[in-house]
């Protein structure tokens, strides 16, 4: 982050700065950060635009109502256009015009990096708002790693290597470069942008980079057909069954938190060594809780319903639902859930600093 910023500064550029709370004029008053700055990039992490899709999500019309349809129709349009290399702009003046503004009047390129962003919130940035291209990288490397390239629309890649990069896959458990159709293993990388190691940490440095002088980069990955590398997960973050199937928590996690009883980065997965199947906690609030609630005909106030059996019962079921939609495999799909009120932060020690689960 330091280089990049120090990049944008010696180019002249106006770098702000803003929370996943004060961003838009959906969730801040008098206006969020995005009306006030108008930036033309913006860099974020998946939460921030999650928390920005449900937003916007929230304040459409009704599903079954003519606006709803309508958006609908213009949304799966828009979608496959976009994926032909084709542009809508008929949609885009007559149905978008009024969500784009969220993101201000001059953003031209979204950048999404430091964890996997789900299918449905990439595709629902670049039709609803603009462009966005996922990217990957380290503080070990100077962020170089993969971007996509502006225009690409794959889904769950972070493009194709830079120039001076070289990279090799380590076979770890349950991910070989000799398996197909992609190849996957830990990610390593070699090459001048990498650093000399950690300050006084010789130890941890030896650890990190080998006598080859390859950086042993801790995440896990694969290469597709077209070459675009794809992030499975970290290599501390596999937890395997009694089954033997290797289980990428952060990918689970992220998709499930785009159920709509969740808050965003609101899904712990837990894996149990001796049972074949997996469980989930999940934060959430009021008005998601009470909108669940109402839509199963489920009477009770908040947050005394959270413990009605029948309450849980249908979150464990809207789960499975999520995860059947998302092509998910049975021992990835959640045996039950347990639905929570108290916030996760990483004050309560539950987050990072970067928002992430620890």
């Amino acid at each position: 982050e330091f280089g990049v910023l120090n990049i944008f500064a010696a180019r002249g550029a106006v770098i702000c700065f803003g929370t996943p709370f004060t961003l838009t004029d959906l969730t801040a008053r008098p206006c969020g950060d995005l009306t006030e700055f108008n930036p033309v990039l913006m860099i974020g992490v998946p939460r921030v635009y999650d928390t920005i899709k449900k937003a916007v999500e929230a304040k459409l019309p009704p599903r079954g109502s003519l606006k709803r349809r309508v958006f609908d129709h213009a949304f799966q349009n828009r979608l496959q256009s976009l994926n032909d290399g084709l542009e809508t702009p008929f949609w885009n003046e007559k149905v978008f015009a009024a969500t784009r503004s969220v993101l201000g009047k001059n953003m031209r390129l979204v950048l999404s990096g430091g964890a996997p962003i789900s299918k449905a919130t990439q595709d629902f940035v670049n039709v609803v708002f603009t462009r966005i291209i996922q990217g990957w990288g380290l503080t070990e490397t100077v962020c170089v790693g993969g971007v996509q390239l502006l225009g690409d629309m794959e889904t769950g890649a972070v493009g194709q290597l830079a120039i001076t990069e070289e990279l090799r896959l380590l076979d770890v458990d349950g991910y070989k470069h000799t398996d197909t159709p992609e190849p996957r293993g830990e990610i390593l990388l070699r090459g001048p942008f990498l650093f000399k190691g950690y300050y006084k940490q010789e130890k941890l440095t030896q650890e990190a980079l080998d006598a080859d002088g390859w950086f042993h980069t801790g995440d896990v990955g694969s290469i597709g057909p077209n070459g675009s590398l794809r992030i499975i997960g970290r290599v501390k973050a596999l937890a395997k069954n009694v089954l033997g199937e290797y289980i990428a928590l952060e990918a689970l996690e992220s998709m499930y938190a785009h159920n709509s009883l969740s808050m965003p980065n609101g899904v712990c997965v837990i894996v149990n060594p001796d049972k074949p199947y997996i469980c989930a906690l999940v934060l959430t609030d009021e008005s998601k809780a009470m909108a669940f609630a109402k839509e199963h005909q489920l009477k009770g106030s908040y947050p005394g319903i959270l413990e009605d059996p029948a309450f849980q019962e249908k979150a464990t079921q809207s789960f499975q639902e999520t995860a059947h939609a998302a092509g998910k495999r049975k021992f990835e799909c959640v045996h039950c859930v347990r639905v929570l009120s108290d916030e996760w932060t990483p004050e309560n020690g539950v987050l990072t600093a970067a928002s992430k689960l620890k």
